[in-house]
């Protein structure tokens, strides 16, 4: 038996779990922030307000994915070569919603721009860096 495979295995796994612990993690941070904007903005544009709770929800979905991602590769499939070796099928709706995610951010922050300048051309500098990023 080879002695580096437990040291392998550790540096593939270590920072899977990781990401998953700092993304559930940072799911805390958007609750404390949704509450707070909830809070101190109630009377907010509607459109502002549903981007807002659109951005929390898809944020809750993805990490409700990465989750039982996590559970199955370190809980139900642990100590397994298949648990290591297979990509879990929750995978696939990750990046989809990562993208939805990152576009809406995107254009609210153009369209808050060119609110603020009434300058069309750098809300389209945004776009154009979000369409080639």
């Amino acid at each position: 038996m080879d002695e580096h495979a437990p040291r392998e295995i550790e540096l593939f796994l270590g920072p899977l779990i990781v990401g998953y612990m700092l993304g559930t993690l940072l799911l805390g941070v958007l609750i404390v922030q949704i509450f707070l904007y909830c809070r101190r903005f109630p009377n907010d544009m509607l459109g502002i307000r549903l981007t807002a709770w659109f951005s929390f929800t898809v944020s809750l979905i993805f990490t409700g994915l990465t989750v039982s991602a996590a559970w199955n590769t370190f809980g139900h499939l642990w100590g397994t070569a298949q648990g290591v070796a297979q990509i879990d099928p929750t995978w696939t709706g990750i990046p989809p919603l990562n993208g939805l995610l990152g576009m809406t951010t995107q254009l609210f922050f153009a369209w808050r721009i060119f609110q603020l300048t009434r300058r069309l051309w750098y809300s389209c500098l945004i776009c154009g860096a979000q369409y080639f990023a």
